[in-house]
């Protein structure tokens, strides 16, 4: 999806190739968005 989003479609030419709701697209983008954020915040403090 990232890579759709990447490349310029927008949520509801990305929804219409994958079968789902615009909603949903955004859903799922909003999700891998936090995920990442957390990954580079967890990367960057020291380990006790």
């Amino acid at each position: 999806m990232a890579e759709l989003r990447g490349a310029g479609l927008s949520l509801s030419a990305i929804a219409r190739r994958l079968g789902v709701a615009s909603e949903r697209v955004r859903q799922i983008e909003a999700r891998l968005r936090t995920r990442a954020r957390l990954k580079v915040r967890n990367r960057s403090q020291p380990s006790s």
